[in-house]
Formats: structure tokens, C-alpha cells, sequence
């Protein structure tokens, strides 16, 4: 098997919002829900944040294809307020 060496950075997806929707499909595709496509590129879309939670970080190769993701937002756990930040979703290219 070859290495192939990549090199990664990690972006606030609010800097780069044209990933917003191949986001939104790897996420809909990771979960299995091909018929809710608009509806995971709609909540892709309401979590990228900037200064406040929700706020999503999307890690990409040198020339900008988003290889995966992950979601940040206020605990949505009952009771627990302080659990904050909470991943409220990723997603990853295979």
C-alpha cells in the first residue's frame, strides 16, 4: 500500500460557505437519508457559525475538498448546561 501525504487544514466553515452543501450531502449520506438532502444542507447551513454556538470547523486538503466536519453547539443534553461545547454532528469523506 503507498502513503500518499495530504496536507489538512481546519476552517471555520462560515470562511468557506461554498462547502456548505457538499457538507450537507456528506452528512445526509453518512446517516442514510438520500431523501432528506435539503434538509441536512439546511441544518449544515444554520451551524455554521461565526462568534456564537452553533458553530461548525471543516477540515480540508490543499486545494480546498472538504474531507470531513464537525458540528459545535450548546449542550443538548437535559440537565446539563455546562456540557458546552456539545458535537451535535461530523461527518467524513472515506
Amino acid at each position: 500500500m503507498k502513503t500518499v501525504r495530504v496536507r489538512v487544514l481546519v476552517r471555520l466553515l462560515a470562511d468557506v460557505p461554498d462547502l456548505i452543501e457538499p457538507i450537507g450531502r456528506l452528512r445526509c449520506a453518512e446517516w442514510d437519508s438520500a431523501d432528506r438532502v435539503d434538509e441536512w444542507i439546511s441544518t449544515t447551513r444554520r451551524e455554521a457559525g461565526r462568534n456564537d454556538l452553533p458553530v461548525t470547523w471543516v477540515a480540508v486538503d490543499e486545494i480546498g475538498t472538504a474531507l470531513g466536519a464537525v458540528a459545535l453547539g450548546p449542550s443538548d443534553v437535559p440537565g446539563y448546561p455546562e456540557l458546552t461545547p456539545c458535537v451535535w454532528g461530523h461527518g467524513g469523506a472515506c
